[in-house]
């Protein structure tokens, strides 16, 4: 069956701030650098916006996410149960599991792990993770 579906990438100027994940090579950890910009809709109410232009599914974007506690997730699926929208993909749009960095590559897996739990109590159908940053001829990766 056909549908219609947006990704939170193609709106992200309307969403407010921009959460970016990086790597610091310093400290060996994850970083988040938070782009501000104008809040036109609230990730909350984009699934009831998105069917009232007649979309039915949404990809969320994981840099869109202004909170990943418990409640605020369970309110997000909410929002797309109640618009009768479908939360078909969490983008992880960060990671490197292609990093012959052991300690990068444990963290990286890690927040992999941490967004699949995200994506499972928001109530998103599955996650898409970026593979890494290896050049295409890297064979091992």
């Amino acid at each position: 069956m056909s549908y219609l579906s947006v990704s939170t990438w193609s709106l992200h100027r309307l969403l407010g701030p921009l959460r970016w994940t990086g790597w610091n090579e310093e400290t060996g950890e994850h970083t988040t650098n938070e782009q501000t910009q104008d809040e036109i809709h609230t990730l909350l109410e984009l699934p009831a916006e998105a069917a009232r232009r007649g979309y039915q599914a949404i990809e969320v974007c994981h840099f869109h996410f202004p909170s990943t506690e418990p409640a605020y997730l369970e309110q997000l699926k909410q929002s797309f149960l109640s618009a009768g929208v479908s939360f078909d993909t969490l983008l992880l749009d960060y990671g490197n599991l292609t990093t012959e960095d052991g300690k990068r590559l444990a963290a990286d897996m890690g927040l992999s792990r941490k967004w699949i739990d995200i994506a499972a109590l928001a109530g998103a159908k599955q996650i898409r993770i970026i593979a890494g940053e290896a050049d295409p001829d890297n064979e091992k990766a």
